[in-house]
């Protein structure tokens, strides 16, 4: 089933799933830090070693906007070749375990591009905003692609050395990303010693 945007405007069954995927993760982001107070938000099971949940966030805002200016780009250039729609987003099974492989829980542990490691302590109001206007403009780019092939426009992936992916499989990939992170911050408030309220 189609979403309306408005009389004019249909968006299409598979960017509307990945609307509704990025804004899963706001509800449970949200849900998550709203009790939370700066001590809590910023506890690290492992200072220098292991995230916070403010740093969780943070990151996720950082490679959610490099990973759009590659995307963005790449929608602009689809449709000025005039690369237009003719179907939804096909995620064939190399692309379906490449996005399994970032979701959550991790099965494997990667580093942190050097441009998204985020910053060592946090303010809350500050880093749920940041990272909020970053799934605003993954919203924003799934909402206005929909005349583009996504399949057949490319980018170059700022974190896999430069290989082209489509564009529809940078947009599942942001929102299994945003769930690693959002599941990893969890944890981090199960764990031994966090701060009580």
């Amino acid at each position: 089933m189609a979403v309306t945007l408005n009389p004019q405007t249909t968006l299409p069954d598979d960017l509307a799933a990945v609307v509704r995927a990025l804004d899963d993760v706001d509800r449970d982001a949200r849900a998550l830090i709203e009790p939370l107070d700066d001590a809590q938000f910023n506890w690290q099971p492992v200072p220098n070693r292991a995230w916070s949940v403010a740093q969780c966030l943070d990151h996720l805002a950082r490679i959610n906007t490099l990973y759009l200016a590659a995307l963005e780009a790449a929608v602009e250039r689809a449709r000025r070749a005039g690369l237009a729609r003719r179907g939804p987003i096909a995620l064939g099974f190399a692309m379906r375990a490449f996005i399994r492989s970032l979701d959550a829980p991790p099965r494997l542990r990667l580093p942190a591009w050097p441009d998204t490691i985020p910053a060592s302590r946090g303010a809350k109001d500050a880093t749920w905003a940041a990272f909020v206007a970053s799934q605003d403009r993954v919203r924003a780019l799934a909402r206005t692609a929909g005349d583009v092939d996504l399949n057949r426009a490319r980018y170059r992936n700022p974190l896999a050395f430069g290989i082209p992916f489509p564009v529809g499989v940078g947009l599942h990939v942001i929102a299994a990303h945003d769930r690693r992170h959002v599941w990893q911050a969890r944890q981090v408030c199960k764990r031994p010693g966090f701060p009580a309220s």
